[in-house]
């Protein structure tokens, strides 16, 4: 891909990166100038490959593209955050249940649905395991989640910014709010999460769609 984006000229968007050998080369490509970008996800930055230890059907909801890597590549991944390799944040949210769906391709790995939920926690996962570890400023984490992804699409300054003339587009983000991700009380009705059980810490209080407070 990268090569491609150096022969042509051509926009590129690298999705799910996981791996630290892709890096090396996106990170080579940057250095040239190329137009190209780079996004990951929050399992790739805070799940590795010991999560296919655990036995069926647990192992199951795990089976997402690109899998998860190792340690590794996870520590590999926040440096490209912070030296600005990697631009985006996203989740590439396709949940299934385990019963029914996953399970499948039980006895037969190419069965198996291939995707897990994550858009509901992403903001939170990247706020308590980025910015309160300090791996990351506040800045960072909206750059990360909105400013770059507006920029990169051609939004900006009228999405991404807080600004004369731009969308008032906001989330206001209460930073003390303290929870547990389990299915029981995730707004996606699956069966499965493949974070369950992980503490977070901060949501979002009021979201607000072109200067009007949003209610669900």
């Amino acid at each position: 891909m990268v090569d491609l984006c150096r022969k042509t000229g051509c926009k590129t968007y690298i999705v799910h990166t996981s791996a630290a050998q892709s890096l090396e080369h996106i990170r080579k490509g940057k250095a040239e100038g190329l137009p190209l970008y780079c996004e990951t996800c929050p399992q790739y930055l805070l799940l590795d490959e010991t999560a296919y230890n655990q036995t069926l059907p647990d192992s199951l909801k795990y089976v997402i593209s690109p899998p998860l890597r190792s340690k590794d590549d996870q520590e590999a991944l926040w440096l490209a955050i912070q030296d600005g390799t990697v631009d985006t944040v996203s989740t590439d949210h396709c949940p299934f249940n385990t019963l029914g769906q996953k399970d499948l391709g039980i006895n037969d790995f190419t069965k198996i649905p291939n995707g897990a939920g994550g858009v509901e926690h992403r903001l939170a996962l990247l706020y308590t395991y980025g910015v309160l570890q300090e791996k990351i400023s506040l800045q960072k984490f909206v750059t990360l989640i909105s400013t770059n992804a507006a920029r990169i699409f051609g939004l900006y300054p009228r999405k991404g910014e807080m600004a004369v003339g731009s969308d008032a587009d906001l989330v206001i983000w209460d930073p003390i709010s303290i929870s547990e991700i389990s299915v029981k009380t995730n707004a996606q009705t699956c069966d499965e999460d493949i974070f369950e059980g992980t503490k977070i810490k901060g949501s979002a209080w009021k979201v607000m769609i072109k200067g009007d407070f949003y209610n669900n």
